[in-house]
């Protein structure tokens, strides 16, 4: 009984200290060059432990219907861990299905040895490296207006790339979910090199505090422009 009693104290203190609670579900339409091209879901799954660490489980989605999934079918699903006191990414399971392109992987984070374990090989990291998909929650506990200039690293598939945030605070955007303000976050390279296939990005958070939730996501590819539009919020 005490043991129930301090997991549900302990779930009730971190629901009450994040911008998010658990099941929280972010539902977004794709547009791909201004056409419709499917759907993407940002969902807190639940609490669990790893590596001995309370974590949240949160798993990003995207698919796509219709025409274009016929066109060129898109079914990505990948899992995040994120540390419940710090948000730093913990653990990362992708499965990557893209046309004919599939690709499975998992990243474990080790941040009090500077280390990252990606399918077995293990590589070197500075500390409070993080998974790209991991800043649409960490960068929600933050004061978003004022990262601007901020550096933060970002590690894929055992590669650092260290990036600035650039901010442009209290923008007006519509999205189908409705109107709101919103403080855009666009990260850019510090040694000044292109993304890989383009992959410039911004996201726009709403300036309602504390729940600063991603509105509006653009990123910028090799032939084109992928958006996503926020169409639903459950909490």
């Amino acid at each position: 009984m005490r043991i129930l009693i301090f997991l549900f104290s302990f779930s009730f203190i971190v629901a009450q200290s994040m911008p998010f609670r658990l099941h929280e579900t972010l539902t977004y339409k794709a547009f791909f060059s201004g056409v419709p091209a499917g759907l993407g879901e940002l969902t807190v799954i639940k609490l669990d432990t790893i590596q001995n660490l309370p974590a949240y489980h949160v798993r990003f989605k995207a698919w796509t219907t219709g025409f274009s999934d016929k066109l060129f079918s898109i079914n990505d699903k990948i899992d995040i861990w994120l540390d419940t006191k710090s948000l730093e990414t913990i653990k990362v399971e992708k499965k990557i299905q893209e046309g004919n392109y599939k690709k499975n992987s998992m990243s474990l984070f080790y941040h009090n040895d500077e280390l990252i374990v990606v399918d077995g090989d293990t590589f070197s990291i500075p500390r409070g490296s993080q998974s790209p998909y991991s800043l649409f929650y960490s960068l929600r506990k933050e004061s978003i207006p004022d990262l601007h200039d901020s550096k933060l690293n970002m590690v894929a598939g055992g590669k650092i790339t260290q990036l600035k945030f650039l901010i442009s605070s209290k923008q007006k955007v519509t999205v189908p979910h409705g109107n709101y303000v919103c403080n855009r976050v666009t990260p850019i390279r510090t040694d000044k090199k292109k993304f890989k296939n383009k992959g410039e990005i911004s996201i726009w958070f709403s300036d309602e505090k504390p729940a600063q939730i991603p509105v509006k996501i653009w990123i910028k590819l090799k032939f084109g422009a992928l958006i996503l539009e926020l169409v639903d919020h459950v909490n």
